[in-house]
């Protein structure tokens, strides 16, 4: 019995000890050699990597005015990452249409051990999470821990939240967090649809046929996306959530 002890022990460790990674498909190993923004680096092999399930700051850019965390997001990045070597982890789709490595990023430091990037990130309220269906798989502990730090008011959430809720705010284009009262999506071919009226938005969710829409709410909500032309993209349904303040 002692040995089944031991080895029930052992599988309950493993369980405990068992990261997402776990899931993913291990990929390349190089040094960081720069930082591009709160999200993005290059290695020293030449290959850039866009962190996934995570949206930093943006910089000003064709008219598109500078979030005045950006900066900060960027630092950050380099501190845990610069010169340092890195392991990436892909959760589905491996390469943008930049040819950008869409990954995960495990970084071994000197004093406090192995860390998750994207979620360290998160946890100092340097960026915000935002999904992609192709790169979902394994971001739940990412959304919980922008919970944690949201409450906390840190980082990108000391001005509170959404990140925009006023027409007159909102950029021509961009990353954006907006709140609505309830909204029913429509399916209309391979996407759903709704019209976020008190924001002259129309909001879309690129689905699968074989995918329900997102369910339609009875309280307020919190939508996050890429704006353009007066249309939200969501990308996931994840990206769909209840308002948390």
């Amino acid at each position: 019995m002692r040995w089944l002890t031991l080895l029930l022990a052992f599988t309950a460790l493993s369980a405990c000890t068992k990261g997402p990674e776990a899931d993913w498909v291990r990929g390349e190993t190089g040094t960081v050699a720069r930082i591009l923004d709160g999200d993005t680096l290059a290695l020293n092999t030449g290959q850039i990597v866009r962190l996934v399930s995570v949206e930093a700051p943006g910089f000003a850019y064709k008219g598109r005015p500078e979030h005045p965390y950006a900066e900060t997001s960027k630092r950050e990045l380099e501190t845990l990452a610069l010169g340092k070597q890195i392991t990436l982890y892909y959760p589905g789709l491996t390469r943008d249409s930049y040819d950008r490595a869409l990954a995960h990023a495990f970084v071994e430091a000197e004093t406090s051990g192995r860390i998750w990037l994207n979620k360290e990130l998160v946890e100092r309220g340097s960026v915000w999470v935002r999904v992609y269906s192709d790169t979902r798989a394994g971001s739940d502990e990412l959304w919980q821990a922008e919970t944690r730090v949201r409450q906390s008011r840190a980082g990108v959430w000391s001005g509170g939240a959404p990140l925009y809720y006023q027409k007159e705010r909102l950029p021509d284009y961009g990353f954006v967090i907006v709140t609505s009262g309830p909204l029913a999506f429509e399916r209309a071919n391979d996407a759903c649809r709704a019209k976020l009226d008190e924001l002259g938005l129309d909001v879309e969710v690129a689905m699968p046929a074989d995918e329900p829409c997102p369910p339609a709410s009875d309280t307020d909500i919190e939508l996050r996306g890429w704006l353009s032309n007066n249309r939200l993209r969501l990308d996931d349904t994840q990206n769909v959530r209840p308002v948390s303040d």
